[in-house]
């Protein structure tokens, strides 16, 4: 338009002659508004430390007080694996462990995720590292667990319900919170309204708090090609940031952070 700003057929009127003259919408400092992910309710990323009490609690308190150990065992596995890698829910909870569709290759410490796609095109894959630690949940869940859950026609998908049907994101989602409220009973200093998306969150800003130059790796684990898709899950972690404040959307929960003292 910059370049050959005459209109066709309008006997040499310009665009800016007939519209107006031509303006950048956005600087370059400026990132558009990705509309699918404008906030309706607080969203947060748990500080490493605080995630490693999450995860420490499931551990030691969670997985021995269960009654169905196999029950446990894959709902703190399904937490391991989408907080190490973040995934969605809905990802996450499409995994296949068995069968020709398999996604789950230990020997190269992968998993494959079927992520969102534009309609009509299908869902867009994507293989993701596994961590040390989300391999060896992983490993062990599989080996001892799972073949503890009744065989049924959704038995090829890792994580399922207590009648070996497939796990729903409404019930992970229900279970995900009763577990909440037992790790704030128990001490963890968790967001009362924690959701399992916020895990995914946790990954990706703790990630690039490690790591700051890894951001287009991190784009590429979440799944996006744009920093505007990806913002959402980006949460600032300065310490100067008060996590009180109820205007603020995204909280980075860090009761470790030694607060300065205002003036």
């Amino acid at each position: 338009m910059l370049a050959k700003p005459s209109l066709p057929g309008a006997n040499g009127l310009s665009v800016s002659d007939k519209y107006g003259p031509i303006a950048a919408t956005f600087t370059k400092y400026d990132l558009p508004i990705h509309a699918a992910d404008e906030p309706v309710r607080k969203r947060y990323a748990l500080s490493a430390d605080l995630a490693d009490d999450f995860l420490e609690f499931l551990r030691t308190e969670y997985l021995p007080g269960h009654c169905l150990p196999h029950m446990g065992a894959r709902t703190y596995t399904a937490i391991v694996v989408q907080v190490e890698i973040g995934a969605r829910s809905s990802e996450l909870l499409g995994i296949r462990s068995e069968g020709e569709s398999c996604d789950v290759n230990l020997a190269k410490g992968r998993v494959r995720l079927f992520g969102k796609g534009k309609a009509y095109s299908g869902k867009r894959l994507r293989s993701v590292p596994l961590t040390p630690l989300a391999h060896e949940v992983l490993n062990t869940f599989q080996s001892i667990f799972k073949p503890m859950f009744p065989k049924s026609a959704d038995s090829d998908y890792l994580f399922l319900n207590e009648d070996g049907t497939r796990l729903t994101k409404f019930w992970y989602y229900k279970t995900f919170r009763k577990i909440v409220e037992l790790a704030r009973d128990a001490g963890v200093q968790l967001p009362v309204d924690l959701r399992p998306h916020d895990l995914r969150r946790t990954f990706a800003t703790n990630k690039l708090e490690k790591n700051p130059l890894a951001y287009r790796k991190v784009l590429k684990q979440l799944g996006h090609s744009t920093p505007s898709s990806a913002a959402p899950y980006l949460i600032a972690t300065d310490e100067d940031v008060e996590e009180e404040q109820g205007d603020l959307i995204d909280i980075f929960v860090d009761p470790y952070i030694d607060k300065k003292e205002k003036c």
